[in-house]
């Protein structure tokens, strides 16, 4: 039932086809009500409505889509085994969301988004292997949160010292690993210094 799912929304976002993408939502939603939590696809399954929502959330802005993208991928990472290879990819999606709920909440506190962001972002560069072909991607997501954190704080007189040089650190490392990823990376320090 979720390879239908899955590849219903792959159809649907391929498409930019929102009736094929509620099919998948109602799929996978089934799907996910036949399993318990201690089944072995539960985190599968929750992970691919949160793929749904996400990507429904892409084409609507409705707000109600991210927080129920969020949720999902929390209970996704909450189940997915730390010795699952997909744990860090996982992990890391969490953190991008809660970066984008950042950018869009409207109501403080907005900060704690960023918080959970970096945390989430720290696992997953950790769960990482430093050869591994995401890991430059991962690294540098790191690094845009806590840049991102310093330039918030920076505006509100309140940083927090580290943030600028883990920020730097991250962009840093992530640009000599992977020199493609060169002209995003030098973009954001140039934030850091304006």
């Amino acid at each position: 039932m979720r390879s239908y799912g899955d590849a219903i929304m792959m159809r649907a976002v391929g498409q930019n086809d929102f009736a094929s993408l509620n099919a998948a939502i109602d799929i996978h939603g089934a799907a996910l009500e036949l399993l318990t939590p201690e089944h072995a696809a539960y985190p599968a399954v929750t992970g691919s409505l949160a793929k749904a929502f996400h990507a429904r959330y892409r084409g609507t802005g409705n707000i109600q889509d991210l927080d129920r993208a969020i949720e999902h991928l929390k209970t996704t990472v909450e189940y997915t085994p730390f010795t699952d290879p997909d744990h860090a990819r996982i992990t890391d999606l969490l953190g991008k969301s809660f970066m984008t709920k950042y950018r869009t909440a409207v109501q403080p506190p907005r900060s704690q988004y960023l918080d959970y962001a970096i945390t989430l972002h720290r696992q997953a560069v950790a769960l990482t292997p430093r050869e591994h072909r995401h890991y430059a991607g991962r690294l540098e997501s790191l690094g845009k949160a806590y840049s991102k954190r310093y330039r918030s704080q920076l505006r509100r007189n309140s940083i927090q010292p580290n943030d600028l040089q883990q920020a730097e650190r991250c962009l840093t490392e992530a640009m000599e690993r992977e020199p493609s990823r060169a002209e995003r990376i030098l973009h954001e320090l140039g934030k850091l210094n304006q």
